[in-house]
């Protein structure tokens, strides 16, 4: 066992080394040099394809950064709170009796176990603007392989008692959970009207209606973020910085243990 633990450790601690650090290191670096196109810029660069027949099937990796429009605010199911876009997850919170036995005796170990009930998206689309013209491009946030990057802004546990108090949960409220149930875990991102919009997508036309959406090369990413691209950049490094360091304790600690256990 010892030597199975020792060989994850070091395969984790390579993985981190050689694989999520340069990625991370090179997506700061690709959002640092790529430039941020305006709406406007992106319409004409579709009109000038059109002009010349081309505007079959022309795509292009673009970051934009805009306001999130909409024409009706939407309710959270929980909160209740006003926002533009959101997702809401629940949870329900079990508790779980392991036996197991020690020297002949029967143990118990009691820990916790989050179940998913449901998650409930506003719309599979977001709308943005920026200051250069009117027109709204369609961002494709519930498409597979978008990194949404919103805030957490309601994260409660309810016991069971008390889920009349929710409207989003009073369809569980009746609900048989079981003894081992203790309660419900509500989760909300959210978007808020007129909230900044950073987008790294590749853009793509819909009859006349820009879309962004993810990208046909694998190796772009598509993120959708309510934070700065310098915020974005941040915390790109840091988490390239932690991977190698992480991963250098972790490829130590996998080789002490490897020698420990063989020899």
């Amino acid at each position: 066992m010892g030597v199975i633990i020792s060989i994850l450790l070091l395969a984790g601690g390579l993985l981190a080394i050689f694989y999520v650090k340069p990625r991370n290191e090179a997506q700061a670096v690709e959002m640092q040099f790529q430039k941020t196109k305006s709406i406007a810029d992106l319409k004409k660069s579709f009109e000038d394809m059109k002009k010349i027949n081309l505007d079959d099937g022309y795509r292009e990796y673009v970051e934009l950064k805009g306001k999130i429009v909409c024409d009706e605010v939407i309710r959270t199911p929980f909160s209740e709170r006003p926002t533009a876009y959101y997702q809401a997850q629940l949870k329900k919170l079990i508790e779980v009796h392991d036996q197991y036995e020690v020297d002949g005796a029967i143990k118990t170990r009691i820990s916790k176990k989050e179940i998913p009930l449901s998650d409930e998206k506003s719309a599979p689309d977001i709308e943005i603007q920026d200051d250069s013209c009117g027109i709204r491009i369609v961002v494709e946030v519930g498409a597979a392989g978008c990194e949404l990057d919103i805030p957490t802004t309601f994260e409660h546990f309810e016991p069971r008692a008390g889920m009349n108090r929710y409207r989003g949960l009073r369809a569980y409220a009746s609900y048989n959970f079981g003894a081992e149930t203790l309660g419900i875990k509500m989760t909300e991102k959210t978007i808020l009207p007129d909230a900044n919009i950073y987008v790294l997508g590749e853009a793509f036309l819909v009859g006349d209606t820009i879309h962004v959406g993810r990208s046909q090369d694998n190796k772009k990413r598509f993120l959708v973020s309510t934070r700065s691209e310098e915020d974005l950049v941040n915390s790109f490094t840091h988490t390239a910085k932690i991977c190698l360091w992480g991963g250098l304790m972790a490829c130590i600690g996998g080789i002490v243990g490897l020698i420990i256990n063989i020899f």
